[in-house]
């Protein structure tokens, strides 16, 4: 994506009055945010190359109809670090969970949510980051069920 490209989409976000765009593909994410919180509601920008296909950090079986997901229960930003200056996370595509587990946490206006795994199974792909604002019911983890 060149940087007119960008430069269009910063302007389709202020022209629709919108306070996020994102767009994704198989090798790019764009999400737009405009910061309501000053007077001239200045756009921050955030332009992501994700890596082809086969690089990804997925771990898949050849039927993905067999993944449960697990989703998002409220708005608000997605954690996978257990805290802000620890590369540790609580999940990683691999590994095997129960449920009950906790997988993240969801902060909303500076509430720190737990979100814990309502299925046991291996991790095959974590769909949204560390740090991605997330809405409810959006997909944030496949996981291969026991038994599959």
């Amino acid at each position: 994506m060149d940087i007119n490209t960008v430069k269009e989409l910063i302007q389709l976000l202020n022209e629709e009055n919108l306070s996020v765009l994102k767009i994704e593909s198989d090798d790019i994410k764009v999400h737009l945010e405009r910061d309501t919180s000053t007077s001239k509601g200045s756009t921050q920008s955030v332009v992501r190359p994700t890596q082809p296909t086969e690089n990804k950090t997925t771990d898949k079986p050849a039927d993905p109809s067999k993944y449960k997901e697990i989703t998002a229960p409220q708005i608000g930003t997605f954690y996978t670090r257990k805290d802000d200056h620890s590369s540790e996370n609580f999940i990683q595509v691999g590994d095997r969970i129960e449920a009950g587990d906790q997988i993240g946490y969801i902060e909303a206006m500076k509430m720190f949510n737990d979100l814990k795994s309502d299925v046991s199974g291996i991790v095959r792909e974590i769909v949204v980051a560390n740090g991605e604002d997330v809405e409810f019911g959006e997909v944030l983890v496949l996981v291969e069920p026991e038994g599959n």
